[in-house]
């Protein structure tokens, strides 16, 4: 029984809706299965200028707890959903509503100077600080307003390969030209803390003491670095 796919001059042709090509498919093969993007390759970066300065905090101090992160999630979005009863007999009909923003983890290794708690305790506290003179009855808590504790938080995608081994390290103590890179960033507005988990401590076998901090947020947008040139994504605008 003759094929009924099509074949063309380039012993290209259609099986089972699958193009079988050698050279095409050892190309696809390279180009789009090798070149997969990495979890382990990211930067946190927290715009907690005004926030670091309430606790004193130097720069140097700040851009070292962006170091310290070392686990993060890229926001997803969802849409809460409205019902409509009756428009068509029979028919419920659903539309969205509003924007969902879910939270947002950031987990943080701690150094042997607590910087880390001290910083996101002080983050905390900043929120709805304890007025009074002690401990005792007569303290109260009263919240600041909002531009007071809420910061822009930005979570960067990149790879490897973004620079060229040629141009890692020109000079001694000094970095290459970047070499196009290829960014993806989520750039999460007014974001705050709003839960410090708890940090276990043991006698068992010694790790790494870390800590996760959930922050919530307005919204996100998307800047995408194509060569030199960001574009804002009206994605979460």
């Amino acid at each position: 029984m003759a094929s009924s796919f099509p074949i063309d001059n380039n012993n290209t042709y259609i099986n089972d809706g699958l193009w079988r090509n050698a050279s095409a498919t050892e190309t696809l093969i390279k180009e789009g299965l090798t070149n997969l993007s990495l979890t382990s390759v990211f930067a946190v970066d927290i715009k907690a200028g005004n926030i670091a300065r309430a606790l004193n905090f130097t720069t140097e101090q700040t851009q070292t707890l962006s170091l310290l992160a070392y686990e993060a999630v890229l926001p997803g979005s969802s849409y809460e959903l409205g019902s409509v009863f009756g428009d068509r007999q029979g028919v419920t009909e659903q539309y969205p509503i509003k924007r969902i923003y879910p939270p947002v983890d950031v987990s943080f290794y701690i150094k042997y100077d607590y910087e880390v708690l001290r910083f996101f305790d002080g983050w905390m506290n900043l929120i709805a600080p304890l007025n009074g003179s002690g401990p005792g009855n007569s303290s109260y808590y009263k919240f600041n307003y909002p531009s007071v504790y809420e910061c822009n938080i930005n979570i960067i995608k990149f790879e490897r390969n973004f620079r060229p081994n040629s141009e890692k390290l020109t000079k001694r103590g000094t970095a290459g030209g970047i070499n196009d890179p290829k960014t993806y960033t989520y750039s999460l507005i007014n974001a705050y803390p709003t839960n410090l988990i708890s940090v276990p401590l043991s006698y068992d076998q010694s790790n790494i003491l870390r800590t996760t901090v959930t922050f919530n947020y307005d919204r996100f947008f998307i800047q995408e670095n194509i060569g030199n040139q960001y574009e804002k994504s009206v994605l979460g605008q």
